[in-house]
């Protein structure tokens, strides 16, 4: 079985030796999404670069692999760190993250209520050698976040995003995303999002939003900023 996640990480340590940088932390990061996420991922690893003592490593999932659901990005990322990251891995000083939507992937089983098959998810948020990994979960989707550099909560329809109902080929956060980008000429795109992270940390933090991740299988709301909060500070 191919794996779910690109070989990239080797590309990444060759271009480290030949700049002899020396980041205090190396932040890997495997996402659900293999167009938007992958847009700002890679995009704020260039970013951050010059900025702060810390490298960003997007883990680039195939694109054909159909495999969305936050389950197999987790189990790829455990076998991405076994074979690629495992021995290079400083527990002090290294982090592993996923990125994952919500959405409709977790629904009740013949065994286990929808909130037991989600936190049987959330449990298994560590590697085999005992290294946490670390969860940036969104719902409805990863574009919160990205509405969330240019938005206030408290302008959000928090219903309609909860029910995030389909209208043609986009749901509503898509569509919302689609026109928060479009109320700038030229048209907002994802390299606008990173100068305002420091905005949309504050915005996810509102009374109106799910703070933790066990609160956003009913509630609106995104712990991307968690993640963000890690890289800039």
């Amino acid at each position: 079985m191919p794996r779910l996640f690109s070989s990239k990480y080797e590309s990444y340590k060759n271009r480290d030796d030949q700049e002899k940088l020396e980041p205090n932390r190396h932040v890997f990061v495997a996402y659900e999404g293999v167009v938007t996420e992958s847009k700002y991922f890679d995009g704020l690893s260039r970013y951050i670069e010059s900025k702060f003592l810390v490298r960003l490593f997007p883990i680039d999932r195939s694109k054909h692999d159909g495999k969305s659901h936050p389950e197999h990005v987790l189990d790829g990322l455990k076998e991405y760190y076994d074979t690629e990251i495992a021995s290079g891995f400083r527990k002090k000083q290294d982090e592993l993250w996923i990125v994952v939507d919500i959405d409709d992937h977790f629904k009740p089983t013949p065994d286990e209520t929808v909130i037991e098959v989600y936190a049987g998810f959330l449990s298994r948020l560590r590697t085999k050698d005992g290294n946490v990994i670390h969860a940036a979960i969104s719902k409805p989707s990863f574009e919160l976040w990205q509405i969330l550099h240019f938005k206030l909560a408290e302008q959000l329809d928090i219903l309609a995003l909860l029910e995030n109902a389909k209208k043609g080929e986009k749901t509503y956060i898509k569509k919302l995303w689609s026109d928060v980008r479009l109320e700038q000429t030229p048209r907002r795109n994802v390299y606008d999002c990173f100068p305002r992270t420091e905005d949309a940390i504050r915005n996810a933090k509102s009374e109106s939003l799910g703070q933790k991740n066990e609160d956003l299988l009913v509630n609106v709301g995104t712990t991307v900023s968690k993640l963000l909060e890690t890289i800039i500070t």
